[in-house]
């Protein structure tokens, strides 16, 4: 034995355990390389999965957002010729609409060849005037207007029945040229809401 080797024939121990020793490292590295390309594989699709279950969980949140009446509150066109609403069981879309027959406003008119500040109707000191209405809901309204004989022209009418803000506009105009003059009476609100009748008492 010299210096921790043992020669036997010329051959070194020490050198035969050295390569020995190497040959079984890199034995074992090749036996442990399947084992470490499974386990990158398995590390892969782990981290693929946590990239899929992150974006599942953003989706869920998101469509748990859909079950809110806030998703139904879909967004209206303005417009001025009719109204709309979606309810929670809408579905979300590009609608046409066709109108077929507008509501209009009811009127109600005077015709007199008299002039526009002429009197009207005998010499009887007051008139009243009763406007009936018909309310959104069905209900009466009623609108009484005084007159004294003097304002009972087309103009005096108009003028008081203006005066009364009762939801509805009077005007006189002209319908030709010999003279003829109209009291018109137009109802504020279109359609049935708005359907008036006028009676004159003495």
């Amino acid at each position: 034995m010299n210096n921790g080797r043992v020669s036997m024939g010329g051959i070194s121990v020490t050198g035969i355990s050295d390569s020995l020793m190497e040959m079984q490292a890199k034995k074992n590295t090749l036996l442990l390389q399947p084992y470490q390309l499974r386990q990158k594989n398995i590390e892969s699709k782990i981290s693929a999965w946590g990239k899929i279950r992150s974006s599942l969980q953003t989706l869920l949140e998101k469509s748990n957002a859909l079950k809110n009446d806030a998703f139904y509150a879909m967004k209206m066109s303005e417009n001025k010729a009719f109204s709309a609403s979606a309810s929670s069981g809408a579905m979300a879309g590009a609608h046409n609409i066709r109108v077929d027959q507008l509501a209009q406003n009811h009127t109600l008119s005077l015709t007199t060849k008299k002039g526009i500040d002429t009197p009207l109707g005998d010499s009887a000191a007051t008139r009243t005037l009763k406007i009936r209405q018909k309310g959104e809901n069905g209900e009466i309204k009623e609108t009484v207007i005084s007159l004294a004989q003097e304002e009972t022209s087309l103009t005096g009418i108009a003028k008081a029945i203006n005066g009364k803000n009762a939801g509805i506009r009077a005007e006189v105009k002209s319908v030709d040229n010999e003279g003829t003059q109209r009291l018109i009476l137009r109802a504020q609100d279109s359609g049935s809401a708005g359907e008036m009748s006028l009676s004159v008492e003495a």
